[in-house]
C-alpha cells in the first residue's frame, strides 16, 4: 500500500495468487520485508529494492518522483520492477553483504569496510542519524563506525541493533520504553546499549510497532515496550 491505495506486481494492482518469479537470471541470496517495501540482495552484493517509496525506503528514487502520482516516465514500474541502489565510495561501486529492511526504512552494510548505511524514514531518529530528515538515498551513518554489526530490526519509529560481540543497541522513539534504556526525556539520537543487558550476550534482536526484544545466550528473551515497563523472561526460546 502507499497513500493512493495498493501496490501489486500487475499495474491494475490485483493480488498474484501463484508463486510468480521476480529477478530472473540474478541469483537472490537473501530477501528482507518491510511494511510496503522489499529489498534483496544478490549474489555479487547488489541491493535491489521495490515497493512503495514514498519515505525514502527504496534508497534509489529522488523524493520528486517517488510517488506513483509523479511525473516518472517509468511510472509505477518504477517503483514495483527490482532495482539496485548505488553506492561509490572513491569513485567505485559499493558491494554489500547484508540488508535488513523494515517498518518504513532500510540498513545495508558494505562488505569491504563494515560502514551501514540507511534510507527511509527518520522522523525520530531510528535510523540513528542525529537529524529527523527522512533519506531518499543511502546515507553513510557515522554513529555506527568503530564497530561490526551483525543484526538490524526495525520498527515504526525505533530500530534495534546488535553488534558481533552480542551488545544490543537501540535508537529512536523514547515512549512506551520501547527502547529499554529506561525513563528517557528526549528520543534516542544515536545507537545506545541496553545497559540493563549488558552482562548477557544478545544472540537475536528484534523490533515490533511499540516493542524490542532480545534473545540472548541460554535461551532466555527478554521483551520491552508498550506498557511494559521491566524487561521480563519470555515464554520463547533459543535454541
Amino acid at each position: 500500500m502507499d497513500n493512493n491505495g495498493p501496490l501489486g506486481l500487475l499495474k491494475e494492482g490485483d493480488g498474484q495468487k501463484t508463486p510468480h518469479q521476480v529477478m530472473a537470471g540474478v541469483p537472490v541470496i537473501k530477501v528482507s520485508s518491510g511494511n510496503n517495501h522489499l529489498a534483496l540482495l544478490s549474489q555479487d552484493g547488489r541491493v535491489f529494492t521495490c515497493g512503495c517509496g514514498e519515505i525514502g525506503q527504496l534508497g534509489r528514487i529522488a523524493e520528486v518522483f517517488a510517488t506513483r502520482s509523479s511525473r516518472n516516465r517509468n511510472g509505477i514500474q518504477a517503483l514495483l520492477e527490482p532495482q539496485p541502489i548505488k553506492v561509490y565510495r572513491r569513485r567505485k561501486a559499493v558491494v554489500f553483504d547484508e540488508v535488513w529492511a523494515g517498518g518504513l526504512a532500510t540498513f545495508v552494510r558494505a562488505k569491504d569496510t563494515g560502514d551501514i548505511y540507511g534510507f527511509g524514514l527518520n522522523n525520530y531518529n531510528q535510523l540513528g542519524d542525529e537529524d529527523t530528515n527522512q533519506k531518499f538515498q543511502p546515507v553513510q551513518l557515522k554513529n555506527f563506525a568503530g564497530k561490526t554489526w551483525k543484526q538490524f530490526s526495525i520498527g515504526q519509529h525505533h530500530s534495534i541493533a546488535m553488534t558481533e560481540e552480542g551488545v544490543p543497541h537501540c535508537m529512536g522513539r523514547r515512549e512506551y520504553g520501547r527502547l529499554g534504556l529506561g525513563e528517557l526525556k528526549e528520543d534516542m539520537k544515536k545507537p545506545t546499549p541496553v545497559a540493563s543487558l549488558l552482562k548477557h550476550k544478545a544472540k537475536s534482536v528484534s523490533a515490533g510497532e511499540c516493542m524490542s526484544l532480545v534473545v540472548v545466550e541460554g535461551g532466555r528473551c527478554y521483551s520491552v515496550g508498550c506498557c511494559i515497563s521491566l524487561f521480563f523472561v519470555g515464554i520463547f526460546m533459543y535454541d
